[in-house]
């Protein structure tokens, strides 16, 4: 899809766009054309302008006896935050779903004394509190949440038994968010510190397959802007990570397959009629030849992010963690006359 949607961005940026504005100039005049280069000088400055104040902006706050608190960190972003964090002198609490999981057990092994494994899922209301209550016993401020934890699936919107697919998502990708962040906030506001959310570029969009998915980053980037400005004055800063694919485990090809077989067969007879036999094939095709094209494999731009949200001084409201093609191709894109958006999203998927 991002090949297809740069091919189309090129065409409207080469051709429609300068002719448009000739249009509009000849029909308006001189007033338009005005009009249209200060909107241009203001964009490109306002872009300088942020970029200089990004790069000069790279003051730190002092790790020394801040604690940080990650979910999900069996693997993927919030394994090698664990990781991160502790090499800068923080002491991390690593909530795992699996106590004697791999990922748990290289961090007991690899990290130094400060890092703390925890068994945490996210979706039970006594393993948060229990982690709360372990980070008030060792009586190191909580300086910051890092909410990680998250799972995927990728099928058609009417597959799986009543609302069971939409269930599982949402208990870990939105009401965990809610969970750890109610249960933490009395000490964060306490050290003045972050919340840290992780949603994701389908956030913003809609994409076909994806409405599960889509809406549980949705309301994550939702409740970030709510409790932002909620906790405005109380010192607590909110950030957001929006991570385009990344090479991690939620996209583990295997695991999407398995599901997708688990959601069709649970799916009922009358809604598995408008599908022929060969439905998970072609749709393990065409996704995974569309994130095959837009996956990126350098995860440490996800993690430098994160630290930054962390670690920097004056955090940023959001980071988006893509490429050029990415910023243009998703995030400018689902700007776009929604007309307009489906028609390159449906092009592209073809």
């Amino acid at each position: 899809m991002a090949i297809e949607l740069d091919r189309m961005l090129k065409y409207f940026g080469s051709v429609f766009v300068p002719l448009s504005i000739i249009v509009l100039g000849f029909h308006y005049g001189y007033w338009f054309i005005q009009l249209s280069t200060i909107c241009g000088l203001a964009i490109v400055s306002w872009t300088t302008a942020y970029m200089i104040y990004e790069h000069m902006d790279s003051e730190t706050v002092s790790s020394d006896r801040k604690a940080v608190l990650i979910t999900g960190c069996d693997s993927g972003f919030g394994h090698s935050l664990a990781k991160r964090l502790d090499r800068l002198g923080y002491h991390v609490f690593a909530g795992v779903y699996a106590y004697d999981s791999d990922g748990a057990s290289k961090l007991r092994k690899e990290c130094s004394k400060r890092m703390n494994v925890i068994k945490m899922d996210v979706t039970k209301a006594e393993d948060v509190e229990l982690v709360v209550k372990e980070i008030r016993k060792q009586k190191i401020p909580l300086w910051a949440i890092v909410n990680n934890a998250g799972v995927g699936i990728s099928v058609p919107f009417d597959w799986g038994r009543d609302v069971d697919e939409y269930q599982k998502l949402f208990d870990v990708n939105v009401f965990g968010v809610v969970r750890v962040t109610k249960n933490c906030i009395p000490l964060l506001r306490e050290s003045k510190g972050r919340i840290v959310n992780v949603a994701s570029v389908a956030g913003r969009l809609a994409a076909p397959s994806l409405a599960h998915y889509c809406m549980s980053k949705h309301s994550v980037r939702v409740f970030s802007d709510a409790i932002r400005r909620e906790l405005n004055g109380s010192g607590v800063s909110v950030s957001v990570i929006e991570p385009t694919f990344y090479k991690t485990e939620i996209l583990d090809p295997k695991r999407a397959e398995e599901n997708r077989k688990r959601a069709f067969s649970e799916t009922p007879a009358e809604n598995r009629k408008a599908y022929p036999n060969n439905s998970l094939e072609v749709l393990e095709e065409k996704l995974s030849t569309k994130v095959d094209r837009m996956i990126r494999s350098n995860v440490d731009e996800v993690i430098d992010a994160m630290e930054k949200a962390i670690t920097r001084k004056s955090p940023k409201l959001y980071y988006r963690c893509c490429g050029y093609l990415d910023v243009i191709t998703i995030f400018a894109f689902s700007h776009l006359p929604e007309m307009l958006y489906d028609y390159l999203v449906l092009r592209g998927l073809k």
